[in-house]
């Protein structure tokens, strides 16, 4: 963007007044400190790269980061059938004509928003107790 600016203003005025300029020493100085604090604190999250192994992704796949939910209704049995981001379903079946209670694993963040409003499509009568 700096060299954009530095050309606009390069064809208009000329070189000496773009690159002689205070606005030019106004929008360098800024760039160069954010450029080195943005390196030194890559250079400090290098061991947590090196050590930490996978990502994000990486670890939604594996299923080692994820969120659990607790649902009760009639019918929350078959959440699994749901969504195919929904595992480890565990639960306690009811006496006759009593609620559900259904604890499962789902992905966090955005994916578990989708989970949650597809259950809510499926199941109306399904409540999330955490």
């Amino acid at each position: 963007m700096l060299m954009k600016e530095c050309h606009a203003v390069e064809n208009i005025w000329g070189k000496k007044r773009a690159y002689a300029s205070m606005a030019f020493l106004i929008d360098v100085i800024p760039g160069a400190v954010m450029g080195a604090v943005f390196a030194q604190l890559s250079l400090l999250a290098m061991p947590l790269k090196l050590g930490g192994g996978g990502g994000y992704e990486e670890r939604i796949q594996n299923n080692t980061f994820h969120e659990e939910l607790v649902l009760v209704g009639p019918g929350v049995g078959g959440v699994r059938g749901v969504d195919d981001r929904v595992w480890g379903v565990r639960g306690v079946q009811g006496e006759r004509g009593e609620d559900v209670c259904v604890v499962c694993n789902v992905p966090p963040f955005k994916a578990m928003g989708e989970v949650l409003v597809k259950i809510a499509r499926e199941m109306g009568s399904a409540k999330v107790l955490r």
